[in-house]
């Protein structure tokens, strides 16, 4: 296992919230809520405020320390010594998510605001405005359409391809799963576009 897929597991058990690893950068003891600790800013995986305030000033003086000598990777390092075959298998895992109509709605507010901005040149309500926002459209089970800025195209947004591209989009990021839910809090605006994108095309065309 790489250092970035280990780091990626890492944030999987933290957002579990049934174990409280220590910090992976310094081995120091972590908050029981990760949003009292720090997310870092070179890694997807949350490290203890010491060490957020750490790297932020390591980026400013460029003295970054380097992930080799972070507690994770070094014990990492120290449990691959013995290197033997193993056996691969494969598991069916089938995770049922609950998915609510705010989380619907923050992603859309995002895509929306700035995510997908950049290939989109404007959006359409089909109907009655179900919501205050154009963002609320879609989790009440309206119909947006979106046009492609470069030449016109005109895509129709539901409920349904949404979801779809969104389970799509946690097949590949899983960090977003938290319990038997999603942290909206961990999709940002790119992340919003690229599950619009998935929703949509079925894959993401614009980077």
């Amino acid at each position: 296992m790489d250092i970035r897929e280990y780091l990626r597991a890492y944030r999987v058990i933290q957002n579990s919230g049934v174990l409280k690893p220590p910090c992976p950068r310094c081995g120091g003891e972590m908050e029981n809520d990760n949003g009292e600790n720090a997310l870092s800013r070179h890694w997807d995986v949350y490290i203890c405020s010491d060490c957020g305030r750490e790297e932020a000033l390591a980026d400013i003086f460029e003295e970054e320390k380097p992930v080799e000598e972070w507690y994770a990777v070094r014990l990492l390092a120290s449990s691959s010594e013995i290197p033997r075959k193993q056996n691969g298998y494969e598991l069916d895992i089938v995770n049922k998510l609950e998915i609510t109509d705010e989380d619907i709605d923050v992603i859309l507010s995002m895509a929306l605001d700035g995510g997908i901005t950049h290939w989109y040149s404007k959006v359409e309500v089909v109907g009655e405005y179900l919501g205050k926002y154009t963002s609320d459209q879609i989790s009440r089970g309206g119909i947006l359409i979106l046009h492609d800025m470069e030449d016109g195209k005109r895509y129709e947004l539901t409920r349904e391809k949404l979801l779809s591209g969104l389970q799509k989009y946690l097949q590949e990021h899983s960090a977003v799963i938290c319990g038997q839910g999603i942290d909206t809090g961990e999709i940002d605006a790119l992340e919003a576009d690229r599950i619009v994108q998935l929703a949509l095309f079925e894959e993401v065309i614009y980077g």
